[in-house]
């Protein structure tokens, strides 16, 4: 997916919230460190691919996340997690 940006092709948007995390991994992963990497992907598989995974990148909305499974949004301190908590 990124090579075909490089090239100038653009997402048609049909692909899923999975597919775009995967492929956007592998493109920062030279980038970072070995832990680095083994945190987003566990990120990815326990919280985001469950939740939206299969979602269209064209249907996506900002809502989604939070109308999808509230209770995924709250840590064991029940306040609502943000991108400094995780």
């Amino acid at each position: 997916m990124v090579a075909k940006v490089a090239n100038g092709n653009v997402s048609t948007g049909s692909e899923t919230v999975e597919e775009l995390l995967h492929a956007w991994l592998d493109h920062i992963g030279p980038n970072c460190s070995p832990t680095t990497i083994r945190k987003y992907r566990d990120l990815a598989d326990r919280i985001v691919i469950p939740e939206l995974g299969t979602v269209r990148l064209k249907a996506l909305t900002a809502g989604d996340s939070y109308h999808r499974n509230r209770s995924h949004l709250l840590s064991s301190s029940r306040r609502p997690l943000t991108s400094h908590r995780i």
